[in-house]
């Protein structure tokens, strides 16, 4: 009856309709809350992603997610209607822009040209060979005409996608030309979203002059930045302030601002997976440790995020996969084995996840909360391994006592089976459920003591 409901509500929907900027959502709490247009797309973004954990029935999830597909296609159309360049517009019905990515475009560079007005720019496709297309654009600067070239390359799903290992590898070759001579292609800005990415490059500045954006990284190399601060604010120190204050939602967003605008503060990502970690908003994590991951591909404690995070979210095989980035060495080993503990149980490999706890509680040191997460988990396999034991026991008695004919209860071999199945799912269901509540009742995983001291994530605690 409940899954029916859903269904027609879903069927209820109408995405016909132009939305104006900020569009109000009302979110699952009943309250209205106001939204920019990379805000709203991004939220119905992170619905698609979390669907699968949300809703248990598939028909139910596959219908949530096709609904938030049908909202971003709404937005973008919607942005695009109100604010598209003539230019662009002239380009879509060549189906040189897919349709769908207009709206996409159009924000991004008026991201990039705040000063520019509606008709500033012209806009025209290229042919090349590639996962990418390829547009020139051309706009009016203060000594004349200026022009650029922006990539848009379109995602699959999989995370693995090679459009998507494309997209960070030019990204990453492009931060190596800010030392090139005059005249070479540079980068001016970038954006991405869970199913496209946009670069936007233009020739290399002359001496003494800085792109468009740039500003000292905390991780090394340049950082892009495309949405410019006036007032000097810095979401990460706002950040900072709202968790002193104890204000860990509004801390969250300001992290996440914080990523999101300069992809390479690697203090936003691991404040933004921890504070998540605490409020149980283990998609929100995902999002934060998977982009950290890719922009620092070599850093150990992102991929070390990225595991917990899979993990918060029950999923074993990646977490596991996450691990194979970092190497066994003893000053993380613990934590590493933890890590591997608790995925081999969400597998299903009951065996070999209770020795892994109980090897690694032994190498956690004083990292207090890596060692409270494994107490717990092995307190709640005690109790399992009682309940087993009892149900071995009450098999072997009736065994036993068929066997020597004695007055032995018929049903006690049924009962021994019985509460060995249901013991098995009150475990299952049990820990799952600790695995997805918040940090504070649940299990705090993120930025453990022997990651911090070997300066892998920056001496940092959430």
């Amino acid at each position: 009856m409940e899954k029916a409901r859903k269904l027609r509500r879903y069927n209820r929907k109408d995405y016909a309709q132009l939305v104006d900027f900020p569009v109000e959502i009302v979110g699952r709490d009943g309250k209205v809350r106001r939204y920019s247009f990379e805000e709203s797309v991004r939220l119905y973004q992170r619905r698609i992603a979390s669907a699968s954990l949300r809703y248990e029935d598939g028909e139910v999830a596959e219908a949530e997610i096709q609904h938030c597909r049908r909202r971003i296609e709404q937005l973008r159309r919607s942005y695009f209607a109100r604010y598209g360049w003539s230019e662009v517009r002239e380009a879509d019905p060549q189906a040189a822009l897919p349709s769908e990515l207009a709206g996409e475009v159009a924000a991004f560079l008026r991201r990039t040209f705040p000063e520019d007005g509606a008709e500033a720019m012209q806009f025209g496709p290229l042919e090349v060979p590639g996962p990418e297309q390829l547009f020139a654009v051309q706009r009016m600067g203060e000594d004349g005409p200026e022009h650029y070239l922006l990539y848009l390359y379109r995602f699959d799903p999989n995370p693995q996608a090679p459009e998507r290992e494309a997209f960070f590898r030019f990204i990453k070759i492009l931060q190596g030309v800010r030392g090139s001579p005059e005249g070479v292609e540079s980068l001016v800005a970038f954006h991405h979203t869970a199913d496209c990415g946009l670069v936007l490059t233009g020739q290399a500045p002359g001496e003494g002059e800085e792109p468009r954006g740039a500003e000292s990284s905390e991780g090394g190399g340049g950082a892009i930045l495309w949405m410019d601060d006036e007032d000097g604010a810095d979401p990460l120190r706002d950040g900072m302030v709202a968790l002193r204050k104890g204000s860990l939602p509004e801390a969250l967003r300001a992290f996440t601002a914080a990523y999101e605008t300069n992809h390479y503060r690697k203090a936003a990502y691991v404040w933004a997976v921890g504070v998540a970690e605490q409020l149980g908003e283990h998609e929100h994590a995902q999002m934060a440790a998977w982009m950290g991951s890719r922009y620092f591909p070599s850093d150990t404690g992102m991929a070390y995020n990225l595991a917990i995070t899979h993990l918060h979210g029950v999923d074993p095989k990646a977490a596991l996969e996450a691990l194979t980035a970092i190497p066994d060495k003893r000053p993380v080993r613990g934590p590493l084995m933890l890590v591997r503990g608790l995925a081999d149980l969400a597998a299903g490999e009951h065996r070999r996840g209770h020795s892994g706890l109980r090897a690694a509680l032994a190498l956690l040191g004083d990292d207090d909360d890596l060692q409270a997460a494994a107490q717990t988990v092995l307190q709640q396999l005690r109790l399992h391994t009682i309940a087993r034991g009892l149900a071995i026991t009450l098999a072997a008695v009736g065994l036993l006592g068929g066997l020597d004919h004695l007055a032995i209860p018929a049903f006690a071999l049924p009962l021994a089976v019985g509460l060995w199945l249901v013991g098995n799912r009150v475990w299952r269901r049990s820990f799952e459920q600790l695995l997805r509540q918040p940090a504070a009742r649940g299990l705090r995983l993120s930025n453990p003591v022997a990651f911090r001291q070997a300066s892998v994530l920056g001496g940092l605690r959430p």
